[in-house]
């Protein structure tokens, strides 16, 4: 997995969301006499992308979150995540211990069981590394900085509960970006999305 330049992921990213955006007002009007309200738990499987200078790690990781629908299609979300296994390259030894995010997620009105996301967070991460040919300045343990997630969602024959997937972009105020591809499942807790 390559990580892709800054002016890319804006761009790609800027008309991601004005897709999402289009595809979730229509909803909020056809929709507006009967808010969806409810709880959601899900656990992912993850492959993160980092880069350090001219180095590229990846590794896999497990993430857990929850959320709480306050309206049609509008969410707040709470996630955590870790990396699995440590990956050296390059005379680096690196971990992401923790990577942490708060979000408001916009989800389209679902079509054919099938929904797109938009998830804008802010995010911390926790990242110890070990250097044996590059100063240890080169990264900072506690990282701070914001992430945009869009995705898609697929509606399983069990009630409340879908496959959610997607793509996250981390930024931080380092200039250092983790990518992230995710795949996992969630449940509604109470009100049915």
């Amino acid at each position: 997995m390559s990580v892709m330049s800054p002016s890319l992921t804006r761009a790609a990213l800027g008309r991601f969301s004005l897709v999402c955006l289009l595809l979730w007002l229509p909803g909020q009007s056809a929709n507006a006499a009967s808010p969806n309200t409810g709880g959601y738990v899900f656990a992912k499987g993850q492959q993160h992308a980092m880069r350090i200078g001219s180095t590229r790690f990846q590794t896999p990781a497990a993430s857990i979150a929850g959320g709480y629908w306050f309206g049609q299609g509008m969410g707040l979300e709470l996630e955590f995540s870790t990396a699995t296994e440590d990956v050296r390259r390059r005379g680096i030894d690196l971990d992401i211990d923790q990577l942490a995010s708060l979000g408001v997620r916009l989800e389209a009105p679902p079509r054919d069981d099938l929904a797109l996301y938009f998830v804008f967070s802010l995010t911390s991460a926790e990242v110890s590394s070990r250097f044996s040919s590059v100063e240890a300045a080169a990264v900072a343990s506690s990282l701070d900085g914001y992430g945009v997630t869009f995705g898609m969602t697929w509606q399983t024959a069990v009630a409340g509960l879908v496959v959610d997937t997607g793509a996250t972009h981390h930024r931080f105020e380092s200039d250092i970006g983790i990518n992230t591809l995710h795949i996992g499942l969630r449940y509604s807790i109470g009100a049915v999305r």
